[in-house]
């Protein structure tokens, strides 16, 4: 499994920004488009020599790197020359906060997130799979865990529920929503609740199919 890349959306910005610079002045279609292409390869220049500027600063405060996964350890690689990879067992990981939401911006969101004793965590549920389903990926790597590892529920400052039918329809994939359900399973607070079947099952059953908004 590895992290997704973070700079498309960067990228888009600098794109509205100049589309929108060059569209105000613009009386016509025609003049957009000249003002656009004339103006075009001097804005991205100077986005071109901001970028450089902030690449290097970011790149001493917060170094870049390349995050990926196997079932028994996590690995950040450093883009920065010379720089040491952060290699961190699954098997030392602490505590795993698991959850499914709906969230208003992002949709069904997995999370499956490992802390670890140094403080660092890896939300492997957003993660992509190099091969297979994340379904998979995740319960190997779950499998690796410590018998004694503290499991809780995920919460956020909006309020949303921590785990929704719809998401774990949607992150079901050819196991169902249930292999899902088995991944999260009960939480230590969650254990003993009332009710039959863990806290998944529960949502799973209370809540009919309906139409599913696409996982990201």
């Amino acid at each position: 499994m590895h992290e997704p890349a973070k700079n498309k959306a960067i990228t888009d910005w600098l794109w509205r920004q100049m589309i929108r610079r060059h569209a105000g002045g613009a009386v016509s279609a025609d003049d957009f488009l000249d003002r656009l292409s004339g103006g075009v390869v001097r804005d991205l220049r100077v986005a071109t020599l901001a970028m450089l500027a902030l690449t290097a600063v970011l790149g001493a405060l917060l170094p870049a790197r390349v995050s990926y996964a196997t079932n028994t350890i996590i690995t950040d690689h450093p883009v920065l020359p010379f720089a040491k990879d952060a290699v961190r067992p699954v098997r030392t990981a602490t505590a795993v906060i698991s959850g499914c939401p709906t969230l208003p911006k992002d949709g069904n969101t997995l999370v499956y997130r490992l802390g670890f004793a140094d403080g660092s965590e890896a939300d492997l549920g957003i993660w992509r799979p190099l091969g297979g389903s994340r379904l998979a990926g995740l319960e190997a790597i779950a499998s690796r865990l410590p018998a004694g590892t503290a499991r809780e529920r995920f919460s956020n400052p909006i309020g949303s529920d921590p785990l929704t039918a719809d998401c774990l329809r949607a992150f079901g994939g050819e196991a169902g929503a249930n292999g899902i359900a088995r991944l999260l399973g009960p939480t230590r607070s969650e254990n003993g609740t009332i009710g039959a079947g863990t806290l998944p099952d529960r949502v799973l059953a209370q809540a009919p199919a309906s139409n599913l908004r696409a996982a990201m």
